[in-house]
């Protein structure tokens, strides 16, 4: 059993909105360029890269072969990590093992992560995201950045800078080729919303579409032409209400982007708390939260599905929602109860049969956060461990460090909630204990 690190992040929707957006959207390119490199590999269906709850909460970038985090260390410096699922060790990303990992001569140290960090794989490359830090003037040093290196942390090369006028907390997808996120960028006369493709290969960037903000925007899944956006707004007499009733006002709205005609066009809306979401193989499967029926609604089409199974309602039960991502075929829905303890089901997208998780750690739902074949990557317990740091004045001292326990465990145990838990031989926290 080892350790990962978990950022905690919670979001207060405070919205000053003046109405909804309207059903299609002319979106106006950039003079950039966001066509593939000449010579470049086909372009993919895209696909997210990073949790669908937004970049800073992705606390792990996962391929076939291991699981990449960052350790942060208390300089603004970080050290990227390595669950290797092959030989269950758990390791510093780094040529040299017996080193102290604090210096540019280590491929696993980085030297300067500001703001809130996260890595992610896409395609061939292992990819630092950080988000830079607000300073009024702008300082340069405190810029962000989207850094771009090989999966074994060689070839570093800065390939997108966040300036001290943009703001990116959005998922990331990627189509083989190019990146693409949404940024707030910040105006002495206002702020926009820009759709923004960044070209892997080229390193050039443009500007999709632009969206007024009178909503709040999310990249939240992707289909076979596109992304799928959505944002939460207020219609414009709901704005006129006092900020502690705007949340039960709120409404849902799903786009589609496609990318071969440049325009945004609604596809589904809902009010607040009346369903959860999320966007599997060109549909969208959602969740009423009341009744616990789940759907589906192809990409592009008007008419959802018939029923396709319907959770057990307990008389205590007061929300079912879609959380997590999805992972082997199997959507997870958390049913809540009006006192505050919750049951997870998970549900198989092939046959929607559906079954309790029935894996606990210190009264927490055992969860997955990777997968590879035949196994999946869990968390357990929350552990703190001390480690060296410096203070304000540059004086050492030691200081807590918040983790969450992982494992791995065989997916057909994981689904019959049998506890083979495979401990990982941990060498990267027990040096920082």
């Amino acid at each position: 059993m080892v350790v990962l690190k978990k950022t905690f992040a919670i979001c207060f929707i405070l919205c000053t909105l003046a109405g909804c957006a309207p059903n299609f959207i002319e979106a106006h390119p950039s003079a950039g360029s966001s066509e593939s490199a000449e010579g470049a590999s086909p372009i993919l269906s895209p696909y997210l890269v990073t949790s669908r709850y937004g970049v800073n909460n992705s606390y792990y970038a996962a391929s076939q072969e291991g699981a990449y985090f960052l350790v942060d260390n208390s300089d603004r410096s970080a050290n990227i990590a390595y669950i290797d699922f092959a030989t269950r060790q758990q390791i510093f990303l780094s040529n040299q093992p017996d080193s102290l990992h604090n210096d540019e001569t280590d491929t696993s140290w980085v030297e300067d992560v500001p703001g809130s960090s996260t890595l992610f794989v896409a395609g061939d490359f292992l990819y630092l995201f950080a988000s830079g830090l607000p300073s009024q003037p702008p300082k340069e040093e405190d810029f962000g950045y989207i850094l771009q290196m090989d999966l074994n942390g060689n070839n570093r090369q800065k390939i997108f800078e966040i300036s001290g006028d943009m703001w990116i907390s959005s998922s990331i997808a990627f189509d083989g080729v190019s990146l693409y996120f949404l940024a707030t960028v910040y105006r002495e006369n206002g702020s926009e919303i820009q759709l923004i493709s960044l070209d892997t290969q080229s390193k050039r960037s443009s500007v999709m579409a632009s969206f007024a903000p009178d909503a709040q925007y999310f990249l939240v899944g992707t289909y076979h032409d596109g992304l799928i956006l959505k944002t939460i707004s207020l219609t414009q007499s709901d704005a006129e209400l006092p900020p502690n009733e705007w949340y039960s006002h709120q409404i849902h709205t799903l786009y589609s982007y496609s990318f071969s005609s440049r325009e945004l066009k609604e596809e589904m809306s809902w009010a607040q708390d009346e369903r959860s979401e999320i966007i599997y193989e060109n549909k969208i499967y959602y969740v009423d939260s009341h009744s616990g029926q789940l759907f589906y609604q192809e990409i592009g089409q008007t008419t959802p599905s018939d029923v396709l199974v319907t959770l057990p309602s307990y008389d205590d039960t007061v929300m079912f929602k879609i959380i997590s991502e999805v992972y082997d075929n199997h959507l997870f829905v958390q049913a809540s109860a009006s006192n505050g303890t919750y049951q997870t089901y998970h549900i198989n997208l092939n046959s929607y049969q559906y079954s309790l998780v029935d894996l606990f750690a210190e009264d927490r739902t055992v969860g997955v956060v990777a997968e590879t074949d035949g196994l999946f990557l869990v968390t357990l317990n929350m552990q703190t461990v001390m480690r060296d740091g410096t203070d304000p004045d540059g004086r050492p001292i030691q200081q807590p460090y918040t983790t969450l326990a992982v494992c791995l465990i065989p997916k057909e145990a994981y689904w019959n909630s049998r506890p083979e838990y495979i401990e990982i031989e941990d060498h990267v926290f027990h040096s920082l204990r």
